[in-house]
């Protein structure tokens, strides 16, 4: 009998690290602070070579391997997985275990998903096939685990699982295997976020907070904001960079080495004895977890992270009380423009107009047709902003225009999109969305990133 996949989304197989003979690994303390050094101490001059440069015996490094665990090592959230030996299943015995939060490693046995996978073992076993384990999301309430067979047929592939309180349960419902997530930025760097200028979800990269400038990082750039502009650098990785915001305003980067980035976007390389790869916190200090290692800073108040700063709980946007002056189609008596019975008819004397935008079908168009249309447009797209409204008749995508010339304009966007179309109507939005008796249930902004296309929930 074979072992058949569930079909879930792939996760990277995880390299195997050379093994090392430590049997009981020890906590493992934080690097205590050069006496002579101080927070928000510049890197000296020693330091600044390439990380490549490092040995692990170099006393100048400003990251090394933390020792004592060995095996694969997995960031779950801001928490460190280590899944020793070979990290396969079946395993007899089970391989060692450790979380490491803090700082401080200690033993996790419950870890390891044997439990949920025990019905698979025998068949494994007799057909002698073996499965390499990864986890992925965040420790603890988010930890997910899959197991990959070792060909193309799917043989020995395992069912996704969750780690629930101290056993893993059965996690193929779940919607994704989730990754960590940062939380949403606050409502300051709205328009920073939503103009970064690159064809990937900004989120993956847009950093913010602890004094310094919004940053983002594209291979070989380093996007920098600078009033309300954002300007590009050429940066020295080649493929992908983590960015992650110091405390005292300047950046940490991993990807083609370790870089620390000053908030006027100088960056200067680091040592480290070890390659890097993601950014985790640790008691509020960065560390740098690979899939063989975990490296800490040999002066931790160098690196303190940034807090992260809070997105507080509002409507999406707030505009002024309605006033007579506003009123839309007919400018007197039931005002069109403010019912939410049906989008109101536009006419020439209109000074709240809209573009309903629907599927040639008239149906709701989906986000990635929304996203596609405001990408082949995305230098000027910013200036229309985009709501899902629920009125008695259903659902509806409503474009606000400044004016009828430019409403005129989306319009045209629209017909070019063969499978959209789109209506000119009149809407007052801002009234609407303004109404304490209308819920953010009944009028949602939609923010749409113009550059990727990507549908971003600004709550």
């Amino acid at each position: 009998m074979r072992i058949v996949a569930l079909s879930v989304l792939g996760l990277s197989l995880v390299a195997c690290s050379k093994k090392e003979n430590v049997d009981t690994p020890q906590p493992e303390p934080s690097a205590a602070p050069a006496p002579s050094a101080s927070a928000g101490t510049a890197i000296s001059a020693q330091s600044a070579v390439p990380a490549e440069h490092a040995t692990p015996e170099d006393p100048e490094a400003d990251f090394v391997e933390v020792q004592g665990v060995s095996g694969h090592f997995f960031a779950v959230g801001d928490a460190v997985l280590v899944c020793g030996g070979g990290c396969t299943f079946p395993a007899d015995p089970p391989p060692p275990m450790w979380i490491i939060e803090n700082g401080k490693a200690r033993e996790a046995p419950e870890l390891w998903p044997a439990n949920a996978w025990t019905g698979y073992a025998s068949m494994m076993k007799k057909e002698h096939l073996t499965s390499s384990v990864s986890f992925s999301g965040e420790y603890p309430k988010q930890l997910f685990a899959r197991a990959w067979g070792e060909g193309r047929t799917g043989d020995g592939n395992l069912p996704a699982v969750k780690f629930f309180v101290k056993y893993w349960v059965d996690g193929t419902e779940s919607n994704d295997l989730k990754q960590y997530k940062r939380p949403v930025s606050p409502r300051e760097y709205d328009e920073a976020l939503l103009s970064l200028p690159t064809k990937q979800d900004p989120r993956s990269t847009f950093i913010y907070g602890g004094g310094g400038p919004p940053m983002a990082a594209e291979p070989n750039s380093l996007w920098i904001r600078k009033g309300k502009e954002w300007v590009r650098k050429l940066a020295p990785w080649v493929g992908k960079a983590e960015l992650r915001r110091l405390a005292d305003g300047d950046t940490l980067a991993t990807g083609s080495g370790v870089h620390r980035i000053s908030k006027d976007g100088a960056i200067q390389p680091l040592k480290a004895t070890k390659p890097a790869g993601t950014i985790v916190s640790q008691g509020g200090v960065a560390y740098l977890v690979s899939s063989s290692s975990l490296l800490k800073p040999t002066h931790p108040e160098r690196f303190k992270l940034a807090a992260l700063e809070k997105r507080t709980e509002s409507r999406s946007m707030v505009f002024k009380k309605p006033q007579a002056a506003d009123a839309g189609a007919d400018g007197g008596g039931t005002d069109p423009s403010l019912s939410l019975s049906e989008p109101g008819e536009h006419t020439e004397a209109c000074t709240t107009p809209v573009v309903y935008v629907h599927t040639s079908e008239g149906y709701l168009p989906s986000a990635s047709s929304l996203g596609d249309l405001f990408q082949k447009h995305a230098d000027q797209a910013l200036a229309y902003p985009v709501y899902k409204v629920s009125f008695s008749s259903g659902q509806r995508y409503l474009v606000r225009a400044k004016d009828n010339s430019a409403a005129q304009a989306m319009l045209g966007w629209v017909q070019e999109q063969k499978d959209l179309a789109g209506e000119l109507k009149c809407v007052n939005l801002d009234a609407l969305t303004s109404d304490p008796e209308v819920s953010k249930e009944q009028i949602e902004r939609v923010y749409v990133h113009p550059w990727s296309g990507s549908l971003i929930p600004l709550w």
